[in-house]
């Protein structure tokens, strides 16, 4: 800020520099003139680029590849596991079993407001982490 003013410079600087981080193509700026005009796609590229940029501790993520195509997807959890070996941590909440049996080390489970004992992220839990999700058990 200068005088109370955004950068419009600095606020394109850093908009490239998080298109970039994410291998997205940086003439999308150019086409269109607000975030809100970008595809869904890469607003949660923004999103999360800007979450990065400026969080060292936590993150909390909610269905975070949902409507990202596979590549997206893989960057995503790159760029997630490379905050994470910087210390990072991060809380990923979906209903996709697969992804938290994925990237997750640890699940719980909140239904109806209670929450459930930690299981370990493997595939030896998925059925009971299903059940879980279903409010079954």
């Amino acid at each position: 800020m200068r005088r109370g003013l955004l950068s419009a410079r600095a606020i394109r600087d850093f908009t490239l520099r998080l298109l970039d981080r994410f291998a997205v193509d940086p003439t999308v700026v150019d086409r269109a003139a607000h975030a809100g005009q970008l595809s869904g796609g890469n607003q949660q590229r923004l999103v999360l680029g800007r979450e990065l940029e400026e969080t060292r501790d936590l993150l909390v993520l909610h269905n975070p590849t949902r409507g990202l195509d596979v590549a997206a997807t893989a960057e995503l959890f790159r760029q997630l596991d490379a905050f994470r070996a910087a210390g990072g941590a991060a809380i990923l909440i979906s209903p996709d079993v697969d992804e938290l049996l994925e990237w997750c080390d640890a699940i719980q489970v909140l239904v109806d407001g209670r929450l459930s004992e930690r299981l370990a992220a493997d595939r030896a839990n998925a059925d009971v982490i299903a059940e879980k999700m279903a409010g079954l058990s």
